[in-house]
């Protein structure tokens, strides 16, 4: 076992402090995670600019949490682990349990230290996120079955959250088709929540697809867990469909990430007279992406369907795995240069430099002074 290891899954342990909170001190201590657990309290508040409130309960946390035996806790449950790419410099030795970072969520401003895992993390060239109302109506549960099984067949990948409502309806049409979906989850993998999806889960697993927390074992599904845990929803994909969704829900606030993200959005526009359409025509007059069929999302991605087969072919040309994964980075919204860096840090920066101007010399992207490139 990897010291640094076991103290990245304690500090994640802590939730006193904010994923801001968090993200102020990984970059200040340049991701020194060992560093950071040691540090006074005084400088904590300098860096995070936190509450003494929220320092005190910092303090009482820690003083509870023993990094080498909490470690344990992930062995037990069977789980695998991603630690976000920064510490890698750190870790000496790598486990069987350690899985690499996803891309995506690499990629988004508050990426959790460390993710945990039931399953497989699924990799297509297209991940969606699909989510929407707990009380999901007729309307919405066809719209998210016809809309889910359309995605499916031009071989996408489809996140969704396990809760009541939409994200059911998402998870069992993956099932029905045979193909995986990732939930993401607001609690520890120890448990499952709902239980009355217990069925869902072991049929995710059982598809090849994956449950993903940044909570460890032994959080319970708190109400505040669930606002953080939809910015991972949105962080796994390229972008976000919201079916249905009242003005203020969870689902927003997977879209309102998505944006910030600069991930691609879209809602399903719905009656001015009901409730669970507030939401979705909001978020269109946002600037989210209005969908009325499936080539809605999937020219947006560049994908043409194929009448002969029905299956989704990219309008690319030939392109090397190294300009593919750079083009999977760059959203239509915009990324910046030191995102796209970010995302593809192997990648030597003369080979960057290369692959961003092939990519621009075959027509698909073009980029701005301000360093912003966008997919054309």
């Amino acid at each position: 076992m990897d010291r640094i290891i076991a103290y990245i899954h304690a500090f994640n342990h802590v939730t006193a402090l904010t994923p801001i909170a968090k993200q102020r001190l990984f970059d200040f201590f340049d991701f020194d995670i060992e560093k950071i657990w040691n540090t006074p309290l005084s400088t904590i508040q300098k860096v995070t600019h936190c509450h003494s409130r929220t320092l005190e309960n910092y303090a009482v946390e820690k003083k509870s949490i023993v990094p080498e035996s909490l470690y344990t806790s992930i062995k037990q449950y069977h789980l695998k682990i991603a630690i976000y790419p920064k510490f890698d410099h750190y870790i000496k030795t790598l486990t069987d349990e350690i899985i690499p970072y996803p891309t995506l969520l690499a990629n988004i401003p508050t990426p959790p230290p460390i993710i945990y895992i039931r399953g497989n993390l699924c990799s297509q060239p297209l991940h969606i996120s699909v989510v929407g109302s707990r009380k999901v109506s007729s309307y919405g549960i066809r719209a998210t079955k016809d809309i889910v099984h359309a995605l499916l067949q031009h071989e996408i990948l489809i996140v969704s959250g396990l809760a009541f409502g939409v994200d059911t309806v998402v998870h069992e049409t993956c099932i029905n088709e045979n193909k995986p979906s990732i939930a993401v989850c607001a609690h520890g993998l120890d448990t499952i929540h709902p239980i009355t999806n217990t069925n869902i889960v072991h049929k995710i697993l059982n598809f090849n697809g994956g449950l993903v927390s940044e909570f460890p074992p032994g959080f319970p599904p708190l109400p505040h867990y669930f606002p953080q845990r939809n910015r991972i929803i949105s962080g796994l994909a390229h972008g976000t469909v919201v079916i249905e969704a009242q003005r203020k829900s969870g689902s927003l606030i997977t879209a309102f990430h998505s944006m910030e993200q600069n991930r691609e959005t879209f809602a399903v526009p719905g009656s001015i007279y009901h409730k669970n359409s507030e939401g979705t025509n909001y978020l269109i007059k946002q600037g989210a992406h209005s969908v009325t069929s499936v080539e809605d999302i999937l020219t947006e991605f560049h994908l043409q369907k194929s009448l002969s087969t029905g299956i989704a072919r990219p309008k690319l040309p030939d392109l090397s795995p190294s300009e593919k994964n750079l083009l999977n980075l760059i959203a239509t919204s915009g990324t910046h240069g030191e995102e796209i860096a970010l995302g593809a840090r192997s990648l030597p920066q003369s080979e960057l430099h290369a692959c961003l101007t092939l990519l621009e010399l075959k027509g698909l992207i073009h980029h701005t002074d301000g360093g912003f490139y966008y997919r054309t």
